[in-house]
């Protein structure tokens, strides 16, 4: 049985992670597409055949191939899966590459159970050819005896997606990890002495520090443990290259940004104060969340301080690994140090043997010239790598000059095996490679291509073959390369001459500006960085260019700094700025002080121009020779009123002008038919569109947040396929042209804070690949589109804060959707949401006028009914507790806070089914599903035998907690708020700290769980009066409380409210807190296992807790007869026994 991807066929060519295989009339269209647009949103490369009819019964050749290069098929068995020939001939071939290229087989039983299997036999008899009957049989028979998923089992459909999902990123992921470990040479050992180091069983938060020499091997050791483990976290994240990105333009926020949304799998999250928010949102959003983090090559301890901060910004379990050649600034915040050392001599020597013969065997007339080279490569795997691709089909004459060069320098190797490589090379590939080292490490391949292509060179091929010199890699799309290749490039430019006005690369600021301050420029000199962050103000005469005429990059950035991006002019021209040289490529000049650019440039060679916080007015007078330029960023250049200069760009790709308060209209855009970005946000007097600008063909992404005084959106002419991004958001748009739906690739669309909209198109609905709608803050907007049903693409709809009493009919045809913001409206009823099967979070805030909670999915993990004035009952939320026949938690967050219309035997129902739910989430505790209630009251639940007035409670356990698995505590607070306590734009959360005695009276160390935060974000929200918040939180589950026997444990409650950062006692009135156990420590891993729930032993009237688990419920025996005996649960799917 195959349970994981083999790795006995790891060197075999993947080109898609999954293959889907379906009878198309039967699943195509609900189930199947519902699972590839899951896969796909998770990056999954799945292939999905979109042929309805296949001719014939054979598979075509790209559909056997398709096989043969998928990692994992998914076989969704449907009822009439087997009567279709073609159906039949692909599950014969996947089990066939199954045992031949070792992949992942993982069936689906869709309305059809296993034993089902058997009968589709009964369809043979038809078909006449005999030994393709018996190889149908065969496969079909081998796919059943498989471990699968069964749709009657797993239900919704939505938690049946998505268990599939996870199953399969959990199965790429430890695939992923052999592959990034298979051919590196001594890292398995490595890999080992880490793990041991991080310690992934234990709960606390620990650093890791990966010390050594460039070159050693630090990234990839971090790269393959990174991978390896990563599965196992909540949230994992990779940071490369911290110490060059951090120098960059708005670096630290990028970083900062990419943590926080890889850990919280979170599209474009934005920081917006670096400094000051960052640690905020860290602290909220990861407190709770074990996630592994990877800061890979930091030189510096502010970094740290600023991207992972201290061990309390992280939940129990989180791993943070920090790779650095600086052993001080790991000291200052890690656990532990691991010191990478060199390869030994059989290490180096295989590495090298690998690179140089692509094979592990030296042969035998170069074992003593290998010997040499190794000798001097010292065992850094980088010098050996490097070193060896240069060598690579090499005759014995040129490997004996290239050690003749290193004898001369011994005192160098390192750098000098480094440099044998870029001796190797042409003059046009050095010269890329030069330009990389020195201006472009870091950039986009496009954006390399572009600039280098603009230069004339060949840099497709260039870069291709520095790759194959391992002398750069592409990493994410960008050009990347190792610390000591950069810095033997930039050795390379300073070794050509003492002054650096005779260099033609200059980047550090103290050269700069002795060529400044000299007037010392040169025709030598072909390219110039100056990060401005690092100087303070100076003053250059207006030809201090002037004899630079080879001038391809000029570069003057600001690199985020505390306070982030200035407004602000470092260089100064008072006597203004005669030319730039004619040769330039790349222009970016952060601050540019003047007016406009010199009259007398020429700019037929340009390529970027970046002018951010300039003091441009206008471009330059008269028309240019702009053919070549293809990117432009003006972007908060706030004197710009006019960029007609800009017409005659024909090749523009992207254009950025957001922040340029006093541009008032565009030009004619006719010949930009090659932009695919244009953002003009916060544009405040813009008026209008050019009609133009929806004749470009090219146009992927078109950004207006902000333009206050846009009144309108152009009709759309012609069908724009390519357009997938439309923002608007807070302009003064009344109305969309019903020509939208000409819009037919559009995916996204921002409406926010559009306080003049009234209504929508009809047309409008016709947008069928929309996914996102956001129409928060339209407070004129009345309805929305009779037939909003029919985007049913659709996943996130928020109309919070608009001025709605109704919804459209057929809203359960929204299929899709899992996110419903309908916060802030005046609905005095809602339609049921029972049928949207992926509904996972719904905002009903402040929508004073309901009155009742309408029928919910059982997918539903957060609602947000806070400020229901009018609510009376809630009975529609009892299906999200009605499990049956699921493995699939998730973590709830439920908000009643203000709800004072709800009588307590509403309260009182709602509480018995939510115990139940505790009770299953506690099983289910090493999944980590948190659990919370907020609603007002000032009594606690009678079946929590401890209770304590004030903040604080001491409950004994059993006496022989260890022996009946403590899974942990369900807890509750009674919080007394003053009347319409206000919370803005701020989290509030109860903070409960713990401690566990044992019989010898030691304790535990304190150990912190929260609530699941409430979030109030954007808008106003009032809690009055006392108010009951019931929680758990699975990281109370704890090893450590279950290898010794504990007899007590005390909590301490306190209320927090993030906006002002107190803790406070005084606001808990009341607290309680409940143990739960397991009998048997197996019963942990089973869905039938019985939970004791602890009383009070003081107390003789035990709590009957088996009452909320009769009912409903079908008994062991019944569920047994459902299902074939060979087959038992297990994590959500069915294994053979």
């Amino acid at each position: 049985m195959a349970t994981s991807l083999s790795t006995s066929h790891t060197t075999h060519q993947w080109k898609y992670d999954v293959f889907l295989s379906f009878r198309g009339e039967d699943t195509r269209d609900n189930f199947t597409s519902h699972l590839f647009a899951a896969l796909s949103r998770k990056s999954v490369i799945t292939f999905m055949d979109n042929n309805d009819l296949h001719v014939g019964e054979e598979i075509t050749p790209a559909i056997s191939k398709a096989i043969e290069e998928s990692k994992i098929a998914i076989v969704i068995f449907s009822e009439r899966y087997a009567f279709s020939r073609w159906c039949l001939n692909e599950i014969v071939r996947i089990i066939e590459c199954k045992e031949t290229c070792g992949q992942l087989v993982l069936p689906v039983f869709y309305h059809v159970g296993p034993s089902d299997v058997s009968v589709f036999a009964e369809a043979f008899p038809s078909y006449d050819q005999f030994e393709k009957v018996q190889k149908w049989k065969n496969a079909l028979s081998k796919a059943a005896n498989l471990s699968a998923f069964d749709s009657r089992v797993t239900r919704p459909e939505s938690k049946l997606v998505d268990e599939i999902v996870m199953y399969t990123l959990k199965q790429l992921k430890q695939s992923y990890s052999s592959d990034v470990v298979e051919g590196i040479v001594g890292v398995d050992s490595r890999i080992e002495q880490i793990k041991e180091l991080l310690s992934i069983g234990s709960v606390d938060v620990r650093f890791l520090g990966i010390w050594g020499m460039g070159g050693i091997g630090k990234t990839t050791l971090a790269e393959a443990v990174f991978y390896q483990i990563a599965y196992q976290f909540e949230g994992s994240c990779f940071l490369a290259n911290v110490r060059g990105n951090f120098e960059k333009n708005g670096g630290l926020a990028r970083l900062q940004e990419e943590l926080l949304s890889k850990t919280l799998e979170k599209r474009d999250f934005k920081i917006d104060t670096p400094n000051i928010g960052y640690s905020f949102w860290v602290k909220q959003m990861l407190k709770h969340r074990r996630v592994l983090i990877v800061v890979d090559d930091a030189n510096d301890s502010e970094q740290l301080d600023l991207l992972v901060g201290s061990h309390d910004w992280f939940g129990p379990g989180s791993r943070i690994i920090v790779t650095s050649r600086d052993k001080q600034v790991l000291t200052k915040i890690v656990d532990d140090i691991y010191e990478v050392k060199e390869l030994v001599h059989h290490e180096a020597l295989q590495l090298f043997n690998q690179t140089t013969f692509k094979k592990k065997c030296v042969p035998e007339d170069y074992s003593y010239l290998s010997d040499l080279v190794i000798e001097y490569a010292k065992g850094v795997p980088l010098a050996l790598k490097v070193l060896g691709s240069f060598l690579f089909g090499k005759s014995k004459t040129e490997w004996e000059s290239a050690l003749d060069k290193l004898k001369k320098a011994p005192h160098r190797a390192t750098q000098n095996v480094l440099k044998i490589s870029y001796d190797g090379l042409d003059a046009e590939e050095k010269n890329i490679f030069l330009d990389i080292a020195c201006f472009f490490r870091g950039e986009s391949v496009e954006m390399v291509t572009k600039i280098l292509d603009g230069c004339g060179f060949s840099t497709k091929i260039g870069l291709c073959l520095l790759v194959d010199k391992s002398l750069i890699t592409i990493l994410n799309d960008k050009v990347e390369m190792h610390d000591l290749l950069q810095e033997m490039g930039k050795e390379i430019v300073l070794q050509e001459s003492k002054q650096p006005s005779q260099r033609t690369r200059l980047w550090n600021h103290e050269d700069i500006l002795h060529v400044f301050s000299r007037n010392l420029g040169t025709e030598t000199i072909e390219g110039m960085c100056l990060n401005t962050s690092m100087i303070n103000k100076i003053e250059l005469n207006s030809n201090a260019f002037g004899r630079m005429y080879n001038l391809r990059f000029l570069k003057f950035y600001q690199s985020y700094i505390h306070g982030g991006f200035k407004e602000c002019t470092k260089i100064r021209l008072p006597q203004g700025l005669d030319s730039l040289s004619n040769e330039l490529r790349y222009l970016h000049w952060h601050g540019y002080p003047l007016k406009s650019l010199p009259a007398r440039i020429h700019l037929m060679n340009l390529v970027v121009l970046v002018l951010p916080y300039s003091k441009v007015k206008r471009l330059w007078k008269g028309c240019k020779d702009l053919k070549k330029l293809k990117v432009i960023d003006l972007s908060y250049s706030q004197a710009l009123i006019r960029i007609t200069e800009l017409t005659t760009a024909s090749n523009l790709s992207y254009m950025k002008l957001s922040g340029c308060k006093n541009l008032r209209s565009m030009p004619s855009t006719t010949r930009w038919k090659s932009l695919s970005t244009l953002e003009m946000n916060y544009c405040t007097k813009l008026e209008s569109l050019p009609s133009s600008i929806c004749k470009l063909k090219s146009l992927e992404s078109l950004s207006l947040c902000g333009c206050s005084n846009l009144q309108s959106f152009p009709e759309i002419l012609e069908s724009m396929d390519r357009l997938k991004v439309l923002v608007l958001n807070g302009t003064a748009i009344k109305e969309l042209p019903s020509s939208i739906e000409r819009l037919k690739g559009l995916s996204s669309i921002y409406l926010e804070n559009c306080r003049n909209l009234a209504h929508l198109p009809e047309s409008f609905c016709n947008l069928k690949a929309l996914y996102w709608l956001f129409l928060t803050f339209c407070p004129k907007l009345e309805k929305l589109p009779e037939k909003l049903s029919n985007l049913t693409t659709l996943e996130d709809l928020s109309v919070g804060v608009c001025n709605l009493l109704k919804l459209p009919s057929h809203m359960n045809h929204l299929s899709c959707i899992s996110k419903l913001d309908l916060s802030g409206n005046y609905f005095d009823q809602l339609p049921s949401f029972k049928y949207l099967l992926n509904l996972r979070c719904l905002d009903i805030s402040s929508c004073r006028r309901l009155r009742s909670l309408p029928e919910v999915p059982h997918s539903l993990t957060d609602i947000d009914a806070h400020d229901c004035r009018s609510l009376e009952t809630i009975s529609g939320l009892k299906q999200i507790f009605q499990l049956k026949y699921t493995h699939t938690f998730y973590d709830k967050k439920i908000i009643f806070t203000s709800c004072f219309k709800m009588d307590e035997s509403a309260w009182s129902d709602f509480l018995a089914d939510a115990q139940f739910w505790i009770q299953k989430v506690a099983m289910r505790a090493k999944d980590e599903e948190s659990f919370s209630i907020w609603y007002p009251g000032s009594k606690i639940p009678k079946w929590f035998g401890y209770q304590s007035e004030g903040s604080s409670i001491v409950i004994q356990l059993h006496p022989r907690s260890h022996k009946h698995n403590l899974l942990g505590f369900t807890l509750c607070v009674v919080l007394a708020f003053e009347d319409e306590f206000e919370y803005h734009n701020s989290f509030f959360d109860v903070l409960c700290v713990y401690q566990l005695k044992n019989y010898r009276g030691e304790y535990t160390d304190c150990k912190e769980v929260y609530s699941s935060r409430t979030h109030v974000s954007g808008k106003n929200k009032y809690v009055g009066s006392d108010h009951v918040i019931l929680f758990y939180d699975p990281n109370f589950s704890s090893t450590e409380a279950n290898e010794l026997s504990y007899n007590e444990a005390s909590f301490e409650f306190y209320w927090q409210n993030n906006e002002s950062c107190c803790m406070q006692s005084s606001m808990v009135k009341k607290c309680a807190a409940i143990p739960l156990y397991s009998r048997e420590e197996e019963c942990c891993n089973r869905l039938e296992g019985p939970i004791e729930i602890g009383i009070n032993p003081m107390e003789e009237e035990a709590i009957d807790h088996k009452r909320y688990w009769d009912g409903s419920e079908s008994s062991d025996e019944e569920r047994e007869d459902r299902y074939p005996k060979k087959l038992k649960l297990m994590d959500g799917m069915i294994v053979p026994s």
